[in-house]
């Protein structure tokens, strides 16, 4: 009996083994077709492209100090990485990609040169990379070319109809991310790598275009690819907080510099601020060209509202005070220009004593007032023009750049002190500075 009980238990435990293998064997399978169903293939891909997506905007937005004496910007994108590329040079951008020739500016993610492992679309295929040349990395110091909220990204992408642009009012793409998905219409994927053996063509719109316009299309037998995009706009109102933080450092060196200095200074000397420059009347302030002297676009003396200097001594007060605030603004915001656009108004000496009124309130508190615009998002007469070596000065139109009509008079009438916070659909930031410190104010969402 005990043998029989115990052959019976064998049976059992060996009929058991077999149904788990025969469930694992069929889980197996549906893993399988589902691992290649076209549907997880594409969300495999979406995935991908968003990783990169973020991966650029981090890669972008961190960017900080000097190479070769050329700044590490902020919006700026890198280079893509060659197709073909192997060993050391595999996943590194190219050289260089901010000149006239537009192949440059497409090949696969520099997931290397990101500093990521190397990211597949669903079908097992490299991404694809576009940059355009309004925000693609400089090359050298000098370079007229800036990456500066007057900078206007070009790239068109149109929807799957073939007509409707997702690249109006601002959105127009700094860069697309490609998932080229398996090969179709007897594509061939080798040397010489051509961009057309990847990317397809739908409604009369190419992605193989060099340049393009490039299409967002539906899937179909004939075109697979999937695409991500990165705005301009999303690029310079992302990098308006760090150009702000920038500014408030600088103002706040200046501040300090004048508490140390004012018990010798003469009276008439006004200044815990620098005094605003004047882009109406100053050419030098609508200049690009890469001046950051003593002298050009300086402070001007009594002036009320205006720019943010671009003068060193205008940032440190070399001259004025016995010892000089050091001058900490980054490379980045000097070679780009940035100064110019930022609006600037100050409370201090005798033209420029009343004080201010925001929100219909006199607030006799605040000594200055900065408001950092956002994106453009209408093209502006002086958006930075496309090209590596030529570039627009400076609008003296200061409705270009500010959002809130109350907020831009004041250019051309610097003694006016009424203003409003931001709008809540207002893309500009509004900061207050009392006693050398500059904060935020929340926007007016009503």
């Amino acid at each position: 009996m005990y043998c029989q009980k115990k052959n019976h238990k064998q049976a059992g435990a060996a009929l058991l083994v077999l149904m788990l293998l025969m469930v694992l064997v069929m889980a197996s399978t549906l893993v399988a077709q589902m691992r290649y169903r076209p549907d997880e293939r594409r969300d495999n891909s979406r995935l991908a492209i968003a990783t990169a997506r973020q991966v650029l905007l981090a890669w972008s937005l961190s960017r900080d100090g000097t190479s070769g004496g050329r700044a590490l910007s902020p919006a700026e994108l890198p280079c893509p990485a060659a197709v073909g590329a192997s060993g050391a040079l595999e996943g590194v951008s190219i050289a260089n990609c901010d000149g006239s020739n537009a192949a440059n500016r497409i090949g696969l993610l520099p997931w290397k040169t990101l500093g990521i492992p190397r990211l597949l679309d669903g079908d097992g295929q490299s991404l694809w990379y576009v940059v355009d040349l309004a925000f693609a990395v400089r090359s050298s110091a000098t370079q007229a070319r800036r990456v500066n909220s007057d900078s206007l990204a070009n790239l068109s992408l149109y929807a799957a109809d073939g007509v409707t642009q997702h690249s109006d009012h601002g959105q127009a793409p700094a860069a697309l991310i490609f998932a080229a998905g398996a090969p179709l219409n007897d594509q061939v994927r080798a040397a010489p790598w051509a961009v057309n053996q990847y990317l397809e063509g739908s409604q009369g719109q190419n992605n193989a275009t060099l340049g393009g316009p490039y299409i967002a299309a539906d899937w179909s037998e004939t075109f697979n690819d999937q695409v991500g995009v990165i705005t301009g706009r999303e690029l310079i109102d992302r990098t308006t907080h760090r150009l702000a933080l920038e500014v408030a450092a600088q103002l706040k060196r200046y501040w300090q510099a004048y508490q140390i200095a004012v018990p010798s200074l003469p009276v008439t000397t006004p200044a815990p601020y620098p005094y605003p420059a004047n882009l109406v009347a100053d050419a030098s302030c609508r200049s690009n060209k890469p001046d950051t002297t003593s002298l050009s676009c300086a402070s001007q003396a009594n002036l009320c509202a205006g720019i943010l200097p671009r003068a060193s001594d205008s940032w440190t007060g070399q001259g004025v005070f016995p010892l000089a605030a050091s001058n900490g603004l980054a490379q980045w915001f000097l070679q780009n220009i940035w100064h110019r656009a930022v609006f600037y108004a100050v409370k201090q000496g005798d033209s420029c004593a009343a004080p201010f009124v925001l929100d219909g309130v006199v607030d006799a508190s605040i000594e200055a007032i900065l408001i950092v615009p956002g994106a453009s998002r209408v093209p502006r007469a002086n958006n930075l023009a496309p090209s590596p070596n030529l570039a627009a000065n400076a609008s003296s139109d200061l409705a270009l750049y500010l959002d809130d009509s109350q907020n831009q008079t004041h250019w051309l009438n610097p003694l006016d002190r009424q203003y409003v916070s931001p709008s809540c659909s207002s893309n500009d930031v509004l900061y207050l500075c009392r006693l050398g410190v500059c904060s935020a104010r929340k926007k007016s969402c009503s």
